[in-house]
């Protein structure tokens, strides 16, 4: 019977792991994402120098790149 309870440690153990890899692995696209995709984004679109609706289109690709970032922590935590 102990060897039982055994094995059922190891596979909760062996969960938890890969739950904290996983978190472990989207924070390291966040912070990459936040520090360089983001600024990058703004900078291009700045450097652009667009004006008119397509300025307003354009501005809004940073905020759905955060959007999609909030989408994936929430996703994890489910």
């Amino acid at each position: 019977m102990d060897m039982l309870n055994k094995d059922v440690n190891m596979e909760a153990n062996d969960g938890i792991v890969e739950y904290i890899a996983a978190f472990i692995g989207l924070m390291v696209v966040v912070l990459i994402a936040v520090s360089v995709v983001i600024p990058t984004v703004n900078d291009t679109i700045t450097d652009a120098n667009f004006t008119g609706n397509l300025a307003v289109i354009v501005g809004i690709i940073p905020l759905l790149i955060a959007v999609v970032l909030v989408l994936l922590v929430v996703s994890l935590m489910r």
